[in-house]
């Protein structure tokens, strides 16, 4: 069984203030309904035993330390309002090696985005490749 590591929770109890920035800007978002169907997936994939003690904020921000690609699907979401994609990305900087260019309209909300990756997209390894 998987429990939550103190020093996750510490690095979230102390990067709060970033937190509820981020959670501001999903809060302001017109797709925020579908950013919560997403936090929603995140959560039951990556929160471990114990975890339902915290609050929600607590919980996003959890998601967005431990698993680094859900800051990418937030950002796909708020890049139709420029104010709050700016503001996110300041505080919360992508993942360098995923990017969507899918509109947000037409992923649905809910996908847990590695799932959503492998029934519609085609990934190709070069790293693979360059060791064969």
């Amino acid at each position: 069984m998987v429990t939550i590591k103190k020093k996750n929770i510490i690095t979230t109890y102390l990067n709060l203030w970033r937190v509820f920035i981020g959670w501001i800007c999903v809060n302001c978002s017109k797709y925020k309904d579908k950013i919560y169907m997403d936090f929603s997936a995140y959560k039951r994939n990556i929160m471990p035993a114990g975890a339902e003690k915290y609050s929600e904020i607590v919980k996003f921000g959890y998601c967005l330390f431990e698993e680094p690609s859900f800051r990418n699907v937030i950002l796909n979401r708020l890049h139709r309002n420029p104010i709050l994609y700016f503001v996110f990305r300041v505080f919360f900087k992508p993942v360098e090696s995923l990017y969507i260019s899918v509109a947000p309209e037409k992923i649905g909300g809910g996908d847990f985005f590695s799932a959503w990756i492998r029934h519609n997209c085609f990934i190709r390894d070069y790293r693979r490749e360059l060791l064969d």
